[in-house]
This record gives structure tokens, C-alpha cells and sequence, in this order.
């Protein structure tokens, strides 16, 4: 056989239906059936030797044989009979996905003997090593395919073999499809195989574990695997919300927790969806779809904001209250993730702060003057007529910040009564921990805080008229709550 593999290397073909051929046949089954017939009748305790020369015999005899018999008949039969994994996935694939996908017919002579053959199919010795898992009789054709045979060098399993030879190819799709014929060997296979994380989900989902299902869908759009686009993402986390509402294995506050990690996710594609029909792309973006852009994050986001209500404010007061609003959102989104990361040792409006108040002041600097006029009204004397007079109203009614805040207030009013509403299906006593992050500046100090730094880095607000001013931003969101 070294010989014959010698002359057929240095050739520039081997010659079906010669002379060659038939020996490569005849000493390739003498050898591999020497070889088997030692095992079967070996007393020894140890084996590991005699089963090393065995596969090397198969390496040596099956690849030679392919290229004397082009049908690959023979080789395959002599795999499958000596349980040579390579040759029987290489075989198949080549017939079925690979470079032998489209050649010519067979002749009738040569179907016919086909036919008496076993076909290049993987499925059928699938569901053979998965009947015998589960403790049926085998088929007796495919004996040393069947468990507990492996393959030497990789010490697996039929069925493991085949699903890492596909994904060794990138073919993940077609392993989670031949996987549904031995579900067991495929469950373990793609939670231990980092290259299948992405598709874990979809095991899950197949065995009813939507948990789990949900939590492999937001762990690939927290990893960022595979480059997602905003549709990618978008779709992972519809997804993820569908499987969420079908899980009942866990409390309702955990279902409740997961759900808003979706819902968060999905707020920031919108966001970034508004922020690109208002032409506000990332300086990185090259293409010419929303959907193909890569997610950004909360930073990203809010610069995107703060450039479009500069450009928007002399013109466009109801972009920019939009914008803002769509800043506000995703300050909420940012801040209950940077909570969850500290593991509650943040408070909300800690962890909101640098994210709401560029936000506000925003809204505040597009009617600075405004504001200013008010604030130096009220030092001057007017502080017990301030959110009272007739007057005052209809002076920021028309501001950007009046309607941020009027926005804010009835998107709050709003997801209040569809919580309520949520809430009302759980046992009150299931721990339903809230996770409700509040980012408005007139009833959170931190913010109003940081909102009147950002006020005095634009030299709007000073130790003069910081006090002031804060009177009349708040008296501002008293007016717009009535």
C-alpha cells in the first residue's frame, strides 16, 4: 500500500478500473480486517498500541482507495465496516455539501450497484448512535459506528465527531440541524464549545428552556459576538423578549428583571434608529442603512444627542425636545446597567448623574437666556410670586425645557400604568424588586447638581446666580405637573 501511494502521488491520477485498483482493494481490506480481527480476539489489557496501528491502517488505506475508485463505494463501505470517522464524514460531505456535490450521474450499471450499497448519508447512522444512547438496539450495519465506539485520536463519539467537524468548517447551522437527530450530543456540545454560543438559544428554545434561552440571547448581544448590526441586535432581543414571556420557571421578579434588561436594550436600537433619521450617524458609520451599522453604546449615544440639539435649537424646538427626551431614555437605560454592574452598592441617581445632566442642561441652554432673565427676577425680588404668577407659565411654555419635562413626566405616567398593569399578574410577595431608575433634576439633587455644573462650565451659572436659577428650573417642572 506505501508503494501504490508512492506511485499514485507522483502521477497526476490514479487509474479507476486498473489493475492498481484492485489491489489497493484487496490489500486494504486484508489489512483493516487484520487488524480488526486482533482486537476482537486480543486478551490484552491494554489495547492503546494495536489500536494506534489499526487507524493509522485506515489513514493509510481508505484516502489511498478514494483515489482508485472515484464512486467512492468501496471507500465508504470499508469505513463505515471499520469504523473510520474521517472516511465516513469526508465521504458524505464531499457527496452531499462538498466537490462532488454536482458531478455527473451515475451510468444505470453504476446506480444499480449504488443502490445495493449504503448511501452517503450521515443521518441515518445519527439516529442509530442516538437509539443506542438511549438504550435501544443498534443497527448492525453500522457496528463500529455505533457508542460506545470513538475516534482515537479525538477520543469522541460519532455524533460529537460530526457536529465538530461541521463547525470545524463554520457550517453551524448545518450541525444544529443534523444535531435535532442525536439532541443529546448536541445539548452538550454547544454549551461547551465556545464557537456555538451564539446559537445556544436555539437548542434551548428546542428543549423548552426558555430561561435559559433568553439568557444565551442577551449574552450575545452583551458579548457583541459576531459584530452585530442594529438589526442583528435588534432581532437577538425580540427574541429574547419572546422567549421571556414564555418562561414560567422562575419568579416572577426574576422574569421581571430579565425582561427589563430586553426592554432596555431595545430602547437604545430605537434611540439610534431616531437619532439616524435626523441624520446623526457615528463619524465611524460607512454604510447607508440604519441596519447595518454597528450598535452603539450609551456614550455614543448621548454625544449623538447633544450634537443634534446644537444644530436643531435655533430651528427646530421640537427635534431638539425629542432628542432630548431620546437622551433621557437612554440615561435610564445606562443607569440601571451601571447599578446591576456595582451590584446595588450605587443608588440610582449616582450612577444616572453624568448621564442626565449634560441631558438637562441641554434642554436648559437652548432657552439660556430665558432662564437667566427669570433667575435675575426672581433674586431681585420676586420669590413669592415665582410659579404663581399668570404669567410665568406662559413664559417657558414654549421652552425646550418645558417640553422635556412635560415629555418625561407623561412617558413616566405612562410605563407607571403598564407596570401596574404587569405587576397585578404576580403574587406581591414573589420578590419583585423594581429596578426604576428616575433621572428628573427637580426631584433629584444629585442631578440638579450636576446640572448646574454643566450650567457653570458653559458660563451660565455662577456663585451668584446658582441658587437662583435653581428656584426657577424647579418652579419650571412645578408649572408642568400643575
Amino acid at each position: 500500500l506505501e508503494k501504490l501511494k508512492a506511485a499514485s502521488s507522483s502521477s497526476a491520477s490514479a487509474n479507476a478500473g486498473s489493475r492498481d485498483e484492485v489491489h489497493v482493494q484487496v490489500l486494504s481490506s486484508a489489512l483493516l480486517d487484520g487488524y480488526r480481527d486482533a482486537l476482537d480476539h486480543s486478551f490484552s489489557a491494554d489495547n492503546s498500541a494495536l489500536i494506534g496501528c489499526y487507524h493509522a491502517a485506515k489513514v493509510l488505506a481508505i484516502p489511498l482507495l478514494r483515489l482508485y475508485d472515484p464512486s467512492d463505494v468501496w471507500p465508504f463501505d470499508l469505513s463505515v465496516d471499520h469504523g473510520y470517522f474521517d472516511g465516513v464524514f469526508d465521504i458524505c460531505f464531499d457527496w452531499t455539501l462538498g466537490k462532488k456535490r454536482f458531478q455527473e450521474q451515475l451510468d444505470a450499471e453504476e446506480k444499480e450497484e449504488q443502490n445495493r450499497k449504503r448511501g452517503f448519508d450521515l443521518k441515518p447512522i445519527l439516529e442509530a448512535c442516538s437509539a443506542v444512547a438511549a438504550g435501544e438496539e443498534g443497527q448492525a450495519e453500522y457496528k463500529y459506528l455505533l457508542p460506545p465506539s470513538i475516534d482515537p485520536p479525538s477520543g469522541l463519539t460519532f455524533p460529537q465527531y460530526v457536529l465538530k467537524r461541521f463547525t470545524d468548517l463554520g457550517l453551524q447551522g448545518v450541525a444544529l440541524d443534523l444535531g435535532r437527530l442525536c439532541p443529546s450530543d448536541l445539548a452538550a456540545f454547544v454549551e461547551e464549545d465556545e464557537r456555538m454560543a451564539d446559537h445556544r438559544w436555539i437548542v434551548r428554545v428546542r428543549s423548552s428552556r426558555y430561561g435559559s434561552a433568553r439568557d444565551g440571547l442577551i449574552d450575545v448581544v452583551r458579548d457583541g459576538s459576531g459584530g452585530q448590526t442594529v438589526s442583528d441586535r435588534e432581532l437577538t432581543l425580540s427574541l429574547a423578549k419572546l422567549c421571556n414571556g414564555l418562561e414560567a420557571s422562575s419568579s416572577a421578579g426574576a422574569r421581571k428583571r430579565k425582561g427589563q434588561t430586553v426592554e432596555d436594550g431595545l430602547i437604545l436600537v430605537s434611540v439610534q434608529r431616531l437619532l439616524s433619521e435626523q441624520g446623526l450617524r457615528s463619524s465611524a458609520v460607512t454604510t447607508t442603512s440604519v441596519d447595518e451599522e454597528r450598535p452603539l453604546r450609551p456614550t455614543e449615544l448621548l454625544n449623538l444627542v447633544r450634537a443634534g440639539v446644537t444644530a436643531s435649537v435655533r430651528t427646530d424646538p421640537e427635534t431638539s425636545i425629542r432628542l432630548c427626551l431620546a437622551g433621557l431614555a437612554v440615561a435610564e437605560v445606562a443607569g440601571r446597567g451601571e447599578e446591576e454592574e456595582s451590584d446595588g452598592m450605587a443608588t440610582a441617581s449616582q450612577s444616572v448623574v453624568r448621564y442626565a445632566a449634560p441631558v438637562w442642561s441641554l434642554a436648559i441652554m437652548s432657552d439660556a437666556d430665558l432662564w437667566l432673565s427669570l433667575a435675575d427676577e426672581y433674586a431681585a425680588g420676586a420669590s413669592g410670586e415665582l410659579g404663581i404668577r399668570d404669567d410665568f407659565e406662559a413664559a417657558v411654555a414654549t421652552t425646550v425645557l418645558y417640553g422635556v419635562v412635560r415629555g418625561y413626566i407623561e412617558g413616566r405616567q405612562e410605563n407607571d400604568v403598564e407596570e401596574r398593569s404587569r405587576s397585578s399578574k404576580f403574587d406581591q410577595h414573589d420578590g419583585m424588586a423594581t429596578n426604576d431608575v428616575a433621572v428628573g433634576f427637580y426631584d433629584n439633587a444629585d442631578i440638579m447638581t450636576g446640572v448646574m455644573d454643566e450650567l457653570r462650565a458653559a458660563s451660565a451659572a455662577n456663585d451668584g446666580n446658582a441658587k437662583a436659577l435653581e428656584t426657577v428650573l424647579c418652579a419650571a417642572a412645578g408649572a408642568v405637573m400643575g
